[in-house]
């Protein structure tokens, strides 16, 4: 089983659809993950989801992916 989070850059009504989809498989890669969601906020489009699917890491990933989902 894996667990996922969604992580938005651009939270949408629940009606619409975002434009992009950024599926992110991850296990132990904190420090990567951390740097790819700060490469995605950095963009200038924002009509797009991020959703990260954990595949049960040690290091803190999943935390690090739900305390930066709050963030967008």
């Amino acid at each position: 089983m894996m667990r996922a989070i969604l992580v938005e850059a651009n939270p949408t009504p629940a009606a619409k659809v975002p434009c992009v989809s950024i599926v992110v498989p991850t296990r132990n890669c904190r420090a990567e993950l951390a740097r790819l969601l700060d490469s995605i906020d950095r963009q200038t489009f924002r009509d797009l989801e991020v959703i990260v699917v954990d595949n049960f890491s040690a290091d803190g990933t999943f935390e690090m992916a739900a305390g930066r989902a709050a963030a967008f």
